[in-house]
């Protein structure tokens, strides 16, 4: 009987010295992991794109934290993206709360065939979401870039369409998306209202990181505003080009 006892009291005193220790490193693990966080976006914020991509392709096993910070919280990313003026042609860092953050670019652009150059008859502004130009078939591109932290995951959507009445998309691709290491990415495009009055590519992407998966979802819309008869004889169209982010 009081080597069972002293058999329990020693389990016990065991116990009591491995839990604080336990405690103790995943405290250490979480206080690396927000210093990680806090220098990813310093290297950010400094236009080091090589120090930050260096911090996560080097610290893998942070990834997966990242991948579960606000960056990738559809709702709170939304409410700062729908206020931060991005526009068809611009680009904007979100940072979020915990300190994650989300680089946010979209660039509009004509598309010249070479072969038959045509010159814009009006410059293509950036100032807002309307836009005016020769409506008679002048071809654009733009291009969607969603990038939590820097390369932990890039998600592209890229559309290339012709503006009259009716918006025509006749192309789209999701060239550029990729993850770090331990990270890959599938997706799924599809368009809808084609050939209408507003026409939207959405991208559906699949994170599939150290055993886990995670959704999320891009939009490019492109929508007809009004078309008008100027003194110079053209046509000409307002239109406005948005994106957004989902879950």
């Amino acid at each position: 009987m009081k080597k069972l006892i002293l058999s329990l009291l020693s389990t016990i005193l065991l116990l009591s010295l491995s839990v604080p220790a336990f405690a103790s490193e995943n405290n250490k693990s979480q206080g690396e992991f927000e210093q990680f966080k806090i220098d990813l976006l310093e290297a950010e914020l400094s236009g080091n794109d090589k120090l930050a991509e260096d911090y996560v392709s080097e610290n893998p096993e942070f990834v997966a934290q990242y991948l579960k910070t606000d960056a990738f919280n559809s709702e709170k990313v939304n409410d700062k993206l729908k206020n931060s003026g991005l526009g068809p042609n611009g680009t904007v860092l979100l940072v979020m709360d915990d300190n994650s953050f989300v680089r946010v670019t979209t660039k509009t652009k004509p598309i010249v065939d070479e072969s038959t150059p045509k010159k814009l008859t009006r410059d293509f502004s950036t100032n807002d979401y309307s836009r005016e130009y020769d409506m008679s078939g002048t071809k654009w591109n733009t291009d969607y870039v969603y990038e939590v932290g820097r390369g932990v995951a890039t998600l592209c959507l890229n559309t290339y369409y012709q503006i009259g009445s009716k918006m025509d998309i006749y192309a789209y691709d999701a060239g550029g998306t990729k993850g770090s290491v331990g990270v890959s990415v599938s997706h799924n495009l599809s368009l809808s209202g084609n050939k209408t009055a507003t026409a939207r590519v959405k991208g559906d992407y699949t994170l599939n990181y150290f055993g886990s998966n995670q959704h999320y979802t891009l939009y490019t819309e492109i929508g007809f505003l009004q078309a008008y008869l100027e003194a110079d004889g053209y046509y000409y169209v307002d239109y406005y080009v948005d994106s957004w982010a989902s879950a």
